[in-house]
């Protein structure tokens, strides 16, 4: 490992993928490259934001994708032969940014073998925020101009409207098709469920918290999301599988329960132990028990 320790990741409190003393750990022996999430932006923006108050103006340099492309800078320079495998992944808002910025690092090393795992966002977003909120922010798509690819042109003129994420997964999954393409989450996820409402009601910070009136909304959008990649995968001849384990938990890779968590009869380890041999047995996992909480309503 290079840049920075794994004995300091170890130390920041990270366990799952980041217990590198665990025996069980898919990833003890690999180098990571890390990004922390500074600029809440997705990984996705490249520009300046300004934002007034009644006694103050301020601007927020948002430059996660900038940010994004010195790593990439870095690691093309520091491994000058292609590493024998990659796997590309994020957390929370993190997952986003590893959909969207796979093609960039796929189009520095072709020769890797990929996987790609999205932790904890599986994209339950409003028509608001499509249409008021993401054309603000100078999204960086890997159209074949930013890509330099002539090949990937899926994105080319497509407005920021259109750019949900079954549509990105899809785009980028059927043209990496040899790659396998997955999403973790729990059932009720609180945390994701928490900023779908907050996007339902962005004028009112009073009501963000109020969550229970969105709860059924939000896992419905999330099972729609889920299967509908799953149908387009099967219908169009790529890879996309996903693992919703019951409960409420956001995210698992740093967490210890990576290790023992389970859905349906099916230990995660064992399921992303699958995804990583590539060899066509993984495949989607639902909680049949999804432990949805005891205050939300039937979701009928």
């Amino acid at each position: 490992m290079d840049y920075i320790s794994k004995g300091i990741l170890t130390s920041y409190g990270y366990g799952g993928i980041f217990d590198f003393s665990n025996e069980d750990n898919p990833f003890k022996d690999w180098s990571f490259i890390y990004l922390p999430y500074c600029t809440g932006d997705l990984f996705w923006e490249a520009t300046d934001q300004t934002y007034e108050t009644s006694s103050d103006t301020t601007t927020i340099r948002l430059r996660g994708h900038v940010n994004f492309q010195v790593a990439l800078e870095w690691l093309k320079e520091n491994y000058t032969v292609s590493p024998e495998k990659i796997f590309v992944t994020g957390i929370s808002a993190g997952s986003y940014g590893a959909i969207l910025n796979f093609p960039y690092i796929k189009q520095e090393f072709p020769e890797a073998e990929f996987y790609m795992l999205g932790d904890g966002g599986v994209g339950a977003v409003n028509t608001d925020f499509l249409n008021n909120g993401l054309p603000k922010w100078n999204v960086q798509i890997p159209d074949s101009t930013n890509l330099g690819s002539e090949d990937f042109t899926y994105f080319d003129g497509i407005s920021l409207e259109e750019l949900d994420l079954t549509k990105i997964y899809a785009a980028i999954a059927e043209y990496y098709h040899t790659t396998v393409f997955a999403q973790y989450t729990t059932a009720w996820d609180y945390h994701q469920t928490y900023y779908y409402n907050v996007m339902s009601n962005i004028d009112s910070t009073s009501d963000w918290v109020n969550v229970d009136d969105v709860r059924c909304e939000w896992n419905s959008i999330m099972d729609s999301n889920l299967t509908l990649l799953e149908a387009s995968a099967d219908t169009n001849n790529f890879k996309f599988e996903y693992f919703v384990a019951p409960g409420t938990a956001h995210t698992i890779l740093m967490n210890s329960a990576f290790f023992t968590e389970s859905s349906n009869g099916t230990s995660l380890l064992d399921w992303k132990n699958s995804l990583l041999d590539n060899n066509g047995a993984i495949e989607s996992v639902y909680c049949v028990d999804c432990e949805k909480p005891s205050d939300v309503p039937n979701c009928d």
